[in-house]
């Protein structure tokens, strides 16, 4: 794959997408491989810090890591998702592929800040809340 891009998607009161598109070029034209995790009963908690001296507020959420969903549009895209997958998965051109998360690897934590035209996360984190945003700022559309 030569380029992507990134969505977050609020589907509803409390269930967000995340989805990462894969390109075959580098002027995000020609799509090869979509993965979006897709995550429910998402929980915003305390404020926590600020960003850059602003009054825009950090927030802590909780969120269940439910499904991963994966289509390849290319012959070569899905020789390079099976790959990732260690061939543990059998991947079919124009099919989307869901997988289920395991019960034990679900309840994820992680860092918002939103403002009224931006998004910025932290790394989701098993066991505790990230300190830090990661550094990629979404644009709201």
């Amino acid at each position: 794959m030569k380029s992507y891009g990134f969505l977050f998607i609020v589907r509803g009161n409390d269930n967000v997408t995340e989805e990462t598109n894969y390109y075959t070029d580098s002027t995000c034209t020609t799509k090869g491989y979509t993965k979006k995790n897709v995550y429910d009963n998402v929980t915003v908690g305390n404020a926590y810090g600020s960003k850059y001296g602003t009054d825009y507020s950090n927030y802590q959420v909780k969120l269940e890591y439910k499904q991963i969903k994966l289509l390849v549009t290319t012959t070569v895209s899905e020789t390079w998702v099976e790959g990732i997958y260690g061939g543990s998965v059998d991947f079919v051109v124009d099919t989307e592929k869901i997988l289920t998360v395991s019960a034990s690897s679900q309840q994820k934590y992680n860092l918002w800040n939103v403002s009224a035209t931006t998004f910025e996360m932290g790394n989701n984190g098993a066991q505790s809340f990230p300190t830090e945003l990661n550094g990629v700022e979404y644009t709201k559309q």
